[in-house]
């Protein structure tokens, strides 16, 4: 495999919801999207305000739920898709995979987290 440039970006949320919308048409925020530019380039850009917000809908730790966005985006990058419930299903196991790794290479993300300790 062949070095891959990529540029991960935290923006505001109106800045991504411009994003979904020029490129997906989605006139929505999102935590997260991701373009394959060429073979060797990438760009990854984050909203870390909605990820907040879904560290506090979903009960984990804003670090986590950053964490999990840039994986997310990441594996975009590589091809993985959630649109099919199955590809859905695909995408989560191997982003829930690769935090879990991080959570054990790093200082605990949140001592709380049931998806980085579980019991």
């Amino acid at each position: 495999m062949n070095n891959l440039k990529l540029s991960l970006y935290f923006v505001e949320n109106d800045v991504i919801k411009k994003l979904n919308r020029k490129f997906f048409g989605r006139n929505r925020l999102t935590d997260v999207i991701s373009f394959r530019l060429s073979s060797d380039c990438a760009e990854v850009f984050v909203a870390p305000c909605v990820a907040k917000s879904n560290a506090l809908a979903f009960k984990t730790g804003f670090p986590e739920e950053l964490y999990r966005c840039v994986i997310h985006g990441i594996l975009h990058v590589f091809g993985y898709k959630d649109g099919a419930k199955k590809e859905k299903e695909r995408m989560w196991r191997a982003q829930e995979k690769i935090l879990k790794k991080m959570a054990k290479d790093t200082v605990c993300l949140n001592p709380k987290s049931k998806t980085l300790n579980p019991k």
